[in-house]
């Protein structure tokens, strides 16, 4: 293998390790902000049940 090789397979190494660990920050942002809007709209929904039940 030269040096050249090796360059390009350490670099296609740390590209797909970065692009994998967007990948699963990114997830993990996504379900936390998917959990707040989940309370938020469970809370909309006891007042309007509350409201309707009055």
């Amino acid at each position: 293998m030269t040096l050249f090789e090796g360059f390009v397979v350490v670099f296609v190494i740390i590209f797909f390790s970065l692009f994998f660990g967007f990948m699963v920050l990114g997830n993990k942002i996504a379900h936390a902000i998917e959990r707040i809007t989940a309370r938020e709209a469970t809370k909309h929904l006891a007042e309007i049940d509350d409201k309707m039940n009055k």
